[in-house]
């Protein structure tokens, strides 16, 4: 009997869990549908990496450039859909299958590295194409002074802020650009 009660007791915790997680993901499917508003068009972000010898450090030990890639999209998607909430977006790593006059974004990561015993240092390389118009916005320099002891959530929550702070400072100049 203590079994059985046992059993139901973590059937109904999953179920609830399962109804949680769902309702959750049907909520933020995309972020025109949040405001109500239909997309003007869509925004493909493509991936890349220029950068042949990454060291693993500390900051840098998502040694992989599928890592980066997620590490990048989770943040870069956050800013961009409050930043551009009109367009719908997609992010892809290079190469990418976009039609011939569609919109992309392209991003070079150059490096992420600490220059200093202090600070640590994003890089990274954005060039907006619109069909057959290119506007290349150059290298963007993000510093953080991250905090320290260095643990794994303080190291995640540094990079949060470098990709997010990266992130703001291209998405308004995609903004003028659009």
């Amino acid at each position: 009997m203590k079994y059985l009660s046992l059993f139901t007791a973590i059937f109904t915790l999953t179920l609830f869990a399962g109804c949680e997680t769902s309702s959750r993901s049907s909520s933020d499917s995309s972020s025109a549908s949040a405001t109500g508003a239909e997309p003007i068009g869509k925004l493909y972000i493509e991936y890349n990496e220029n950068n042949p010898e990454i060291r693993a450090t500390g900051y840098n030990s998502l040694n992989n450039e599928t890592d980066r890639f997620y590490y990048l999209k989770r943040n870069y998607e956050e800013v961009f859909k409050e930043e551009l909430p009109e367009y719908e977006l997609e992010f892809q790593r290079f190469p990418i299958k976009a039609p011939a006059d569609a919109t992309v974004l392209q991003l070079t990561f150059l490096s992420l590295r600490p220059p200093t015993r202090i600070e640590l240092e994003l890089r990274i390389w954005s060039k907006l194409k619109q069909g057959k118009e290119m506007n290349d916005f150059g290298i963007t320099l993000s510093r953080e002074v991250p905090q320290r002891p260095a643990t794994s959530s303080s190291v995640d929550r540094d990079l949060d802020k470098i990709y997010s702070s990266s992130a703001k400072s291209i998405a308004e100049k995609v903004a003028g650009a659009l």
